[in-house]
């Protein structure tokens, strides 16, 4: 494993370590999130038990409901594997990001 970016004119190839960036891998799950979150709402006050409920406590319990949506519609759009990962730049050193994977597949 090399330590930082690094390039070879000989053989042209520009190599850097990457690493997974978890945060931007889990912001693309907010979007269906939120429509699950829209959807749990709406269908939640239908059911007798759920109407008297707090409206914080039936997103607690839709929670389960909720983020199984968001995973299926997600990976619907965003077929596994999606890697989202950042490196840094060879030439300045600013972090670069990458995605891997097929959209809409």
């Amino acid at each position: 494993v090399s330590r930082g970016p690094k390039c070879s004119l000989e053989t042209r190839i520009c190599t850097t370590d990457t690493t997974p960036d978890t945060t931007r891998m889990f912001v693309t799950y907010l979007p269906a999130a939120g429509i699950g979150a829209i959807l749990w709402a709406a269908v939640s006050f239908e059911i007798p038990y759920l109407k008297s409920v707090s409206d914080l406590y039936s997103l607690a319990i839709g929670f389960p409901f909720i983020a199984l949506f968001a995973k299926v519609v997600t990976n619907a759009v965003l077929p596994p594997p999606a890697l989202i990962l950042v490196g840094a730049c060879p030439n300045c050193g600013e972090d670069v990001r990458a995605y891997f994977g097929s959209i809409l597949n």
